[in-house]
């Protein structure tokens, strides 16, 4: 067997039969500056309508332009060397004056005086004068109805009927005896009676004066209402027609 001839020319190295295959493809196939004939692919167009492209000419780049034109008005930067210190800051104290105390300070303590229990004889009393006077009673209010036109005399003047005394004094014994302290007098009056609501205000005033000259109530503690006209009406006392209602002007007598 031949042993192939080594050519050594410069750095590179490759065998005779090599370089011949390389003479001949160079020899079939010229080069020619400028052209690039592609290869054949395998599509169906023939080697007429071959593609020749000729290399692209780069563009030449414009050079950049800066915005500032007039660079004698740019105050250049500067960058600190060392990092920024704490600031001086000085501090001083001093002692902070307390205000005096005022002296003159009034206390005011309210007491809240707890009425006393009652006592057997008292409760019975109360349960007997609630029955007597019709009295409408819950835990905490209490409320006496009285007939205005018994209470005082027929007529123009205002006054308290002398026959009425006695169940008014009733009245004063229950209001003396319960717990029940604060008294609101409340008038209501007939909306068909002329002259009703100034009469009505007319006895409120009278009865307040009555009590307070006739008990040992608290005269603080005795209020009255402006007179309200009566809504419903309540059948007749005296009357030989079934069914006949009349409005019956009273005092409301409403404790808490």
């Amino acid at each position: 067997m031949k042993t192939p001839t080594l050519l050594r020319t410069g750095r590179a190295c490759v065998t005779a039969g090599a370089l011949s295959l390389f003479l001949t493809a160079t020899t079939a196939f010229p080069q020619q500056r400028g052209v690039v004939i592609p290869a054949r692919s395998s599509s169906t167009l023939d080697e007429t309508n071959a593609v020749v492209t000729t290399p692209a000419v780069d563009a030449p780049v414009a050079p950049l332009v800066s915005s500032i034109r007039d660079k004698s008005n740019v105050s250049p930067l500067v960058v600190p060397s060392t990092s920024p210190g704490k600031a001086a800051i000085s501090t001083s104290s001093g002692p902070v004056a307390t205000p005096a105390p005022d002296t003159n300070v009034v206390a005011i303590q309210r007491v809240e005086v707890t009425s006393p229990p009652l006592d057997v004889a008292t409760i019975k009393r109360l349960a007997e004068l609630r029955d007597e006077l019709g009295v409408a009673e819950s835990a905490a209010k209490a409320r006496i109805n009285l007939p205005a036109d018994d209470l005082f005399v027929s007529g123009k003047e205002v006054r308290i009927e002398p026959l009425a005394e006695p169940a008014l004094g009733s009245v004063v014994e229950y209001l003396e005896r319960t717990l029940k302290k604060n008294i609101t007098v409340k008038p209501l009056y007939d909306p068909l009676e002329e002259g009703g609501k100034d009469r009505a205000w007319a006895r409120t005033l009278a009865l307040i004066d009555w009590l307070k000259a006739n008990s040992s109530l608290e005269h603080d503690r005795l209020k009255a209402t402006s007179p309200a006209a009566l809504t419903k009406a309540t059948p007749k006392a005296y009357s030989l027609n079934i069914g006949e209602v009349e409005y019956v002007n009273r005092i409301e007598l409403h404790l808490e």
